[in-house]
């Protein structure tokens, strides 16, 4: 058995997932974008104190930067979960 053979194989067997659609896509980036937005107004867009040392302001710059990857990290999962609740609930219309 060489190692074409095997590939082929693979290819053949291969399962083909059916991709987003546009639509699909633009409502998802619309929910991680208002889920983003609210993150952030409701964090005070990472301003947590106002700094008093050079130190503080460091500390501050730092809180800054997790809080917005934070905030990135927790709108795409949280805007799966929503997106995908509201995809697949079932309405009771059956199959």
């Amino acid at each position: 058995m060489n190692i074409i053979h095997v590939e082929e194989e693979v290819k053949e067997e291969s399962i083909h997932y059916p991709r987003m659609s546009l639509k699909d896509l633009v409502y998802y980036f619309v929910i991680v974008a208002v889920l983003f937005f609210l993150f952030m107004w409701i964090g005070n867009w990472g301003n947590y104190l106002e700094p008093v040392s050079p130190i503080s302001t460091s500390i501050g710059d730092l809180y800054k930067v997790t809080f917005i990857l934070a905030g990135i990290i927790f709108s795409l999962f949280e805007g799966a979960i929503v997106y995908f609740i509201i995809k697949f609930w079932d309405r009771g219309r059956g199959r």
